[in-house]
């Protein structure tokens, strides 16, 4: 009975502990000795590591830096995951990750689509062939000038043979 005991702490406490205990402070990875307590606190947010002394690498944030910074964010905050640096063009804050609505269009969505054009490229804020408002203007213009030609083919047909 005591054996089967035993081993069932055993496995529990592997279970539970899967990382290496630090000779020096007697934490687990990602943990941290409070010098005033003695006890062991897990890392904050953006470390990990014995005595939590590992910065996350570059692309990923949070508690033990298990969290992946979106693959638009130039330079991911290694607590919060939001960007430190400027957005790539066509996506804005806090993340990067949300694209520019629109009518806006650059580096984190900060410049405004030209008044001739009603859905610009969100990257680079050029207007897509056919969609600018003066070339909608224009379409609409020659349309109508077609349906007004052939009205006039139509009625002098009809006086000529009427």
């Amino acid at each position: 009975m005591e054996l089967v005991n035993l081993a069932v702490m055993y496995l529990m406490f592997f279970s539970v502990r899967a990382t290496f205990q630090n000779i020096t402070t007697g934490c687990y990875d990602g943990y941290y000795r409070n010098e005033t307590s003695g006890t062991c606190i897990e890392c904050p947010q953006g470390y990990k590591g014995p005595d939590c002394s590992v910065s996350c690498v570059d692309g990923f944030y949070g508690k033990n830096c298990q969290h992946k910074c979106p693959s638009t964010c130039l330079n991911c905050n290694v607590i919060d995951g939001s960007c430190r640096k400027d957005c790539p063009p066509g996506y804005t804050r806090p993340n990067c990750s949300v694209p520019c609505v629109n009518g806006l269009y650059g580096k984190n969505c900060q410049h405004k689509c030209s008044s001739t054009c009603s859905n610009c490229n969100s990257i680079d804020g050029k207007c897509p062939k056919g969609l600018s408002v003066i070339g909608i203007i224009s379409n609409v213009a020659r349309q109508n000038q077609k349906h007004t030609r052939r009205r006039r083919q139509h009625m002098l047909m009809h006086i000529q043979f009427g």
